[in-house]
């Protein structure tokens, strides 16, 4: 492994670099994101569907799966459920 010697202008110009990037960066708007982020999370779990909905959507989903025929191909479901036009 080599090892890389700096010249003392070229440590200054690194350390100049980092700085004027550090100073560049949009701190308030990558911390108004991660808010937005973690309001955005919470409120999907608050999102969640009534019991007597989900209840419905299952009857529903089973409804679809007995009507079809045990040996149905994917093409075949599909056409039942009027998937593919």
């Amino acid at each position: 492994m080599a090892i890389v010697k700096y010249t003392p202008d070229q440590i200054r110009k690194m350390e100049e670099s980092d700085r004027i990037r550090r100073a560049s960066e949009p701190i308030e708007l990558v911390k108004l994101v991660k808010r937005i982020k973690h309001e955005f999370l919470s409120d999907e779990s608050l999102a969640e569907l009534p019991p007597a909905v989900k209840h419905k959507i299952t009857d529903e989903i089973l409804q679809r799966l007995r009507s079809l025929r045990p040996n149905a191909s994917i093409r075949d479901q599909q056409e039942h459920q009027g998937v593919i036009s």
